[in-house]
């Protein structure tokens, strides 16, 4: 007769496998019993059946920040975690290539010498008195320290080229308002055309004239003389009355 295989004992049950356990001794039909009470449990009704699904394996779905597959019902939690480490890594990345603002400058301190070095190093020009170095400097730094915030700060060499687009702009307006309030001539024009010129000029100023022909007449109000030139001719010198206040009295 073959020998029984020694059935697999359950945990906390190695007691039984003595061959003068009581347990042994009250047959094989108890045994197999007792066994799967050990397996399955027992409750006051009698043994418990574990459900279908403390049986069934739980699913796994991939994670869509880190690709690692997690239980699916602990996949809300995984995120959570798992995107608060992300943002906590984009920080320190950002963080470590956010640019360093420019420290302000005593241009007080600074000779002609170490100002120009300075404007050298971040390749704006060196054209111009002190005062329009200090001023291009000045809006470099304020223009380069804005940029420290942004996403994608424009680099040294954009900034230079913005200024020098802002100076010659700025030149041109300058020079177009200068050309507004001088009377240019060419040596081609004919006296007609300097005479329109010339009228066109005094509509266009005709009030600033009023306002000198007004200041004039209340300084000879006041103090009631008028200027006077000294005039050498044949017979002498002579005193006459500016011609300038004589003109703009007569006007009136």
């Amino acid at each position: 007769m073959e020998a029984l295989a020694e059935p697999r004992w359950p945990p906390g049950l190695a007691m039984m496998k003595s061959t003068h356990s009581p347990f042994l001794l009250m047959g094989k039909g108890f045994h197999d019993e007792l066994m799967k009470s050990a397996i399955v449990g027992w409750d006051a009704n009698g043994p418990v059946t574990p459900s279908t699904s403390t049986m069934k394996l739980d699913s796994k779905v991939s994670c869509p920040v880190c690709g690692v597959n997690i239980p699916e019902n602990h996949i809300n939690k995984h995120l959570d975690s798992c995107l608060s480490r992300e943002e906590k890594k984009e920080s320190l990345r950002s963080s470590a290539h956010k640019r360093k603002p420019l420290p302000k400058t005593v241009y007080n301190l600074l000779s002609d010498r170490d100002l120009k070095k300075k404007m050298k190093q971040h390749g704006l020009s060196t054209h111009g008195n002190k005062q329009q170095l200090i001023k291009r400097h000045q809006e470099f730094v304020h223009m380069y320290n804005a940029q420290c915030d942004a996403l994608h700060p424009k680099s040294a060499a954009e900034i230079v080229q913005e200024i020098e687009n802002m100076e010659k702009t700025r030149m041109r307006l300058e020079a177009s308002k200068l050309n507004e309030n001088v009377m240019v001539f060419t040596k081609d024009q004919t006296e007609k055309e300097i005479d329109e010129i010339h009228s066109k000029y005094r509509k266009k100023h005709q009030n600033e004239f009023q306002l000198l022909v007004d200041q004039a007449k209340k300084g000879y109000k006041k103090t009631g003389i008028m200027s006077k030139a000294i005039v050498i001719g044949k017979d002498g010198p002579v005193e006459k009355l500016s011609s300038a206040i004589t003109e703009l009295v007569e006007q009136t």
